[in-house]
């Protein structure tokens, strides 16, 4: 693995290092998209400590999201995980 490969999964994992940002990756694979507003009661938090978290793991690759009035809906890209996981063993997946 080169340097810049290295870097790049070391930042992605570290956004996967928090529980809650786990939890939270969790439940988006397990949907099409999540609002915030949904996520914060399912991880007992606030949507403000919410919203840090999964501007972690947008940071990271890891989710995107769409405003739609007052609400942002998250969903998860599946193959970003895929790719960290490539990354670190050139024979998986």
């Amino acid at each position: 693995m080169g340097e810049d490969a290295a870097l790049e999964v070391a930042v992605r994992l570290k956004a996967l290092a928090d529980p809650v940002r786990l939890r939270l990756l969790s439940l988006l694979l397990a949907s099409e998209e999540v609002c915030t507003c949904d996520l914060a009661p399912a991880v007992d938090l606030t949507e403000a400590t919410v919203s840090h978290h999964l501007g972690q793991l947008k940071k990271a690759g890891f989710i995107s999201g769409e405003r739609r009035g007052m609400n942002v809906y998250y969903r998860a890209h599946r193959d970003a995980l895929g790719a960290m996981a490539q990354v670190i063993d050139p024979a998986c997946c």
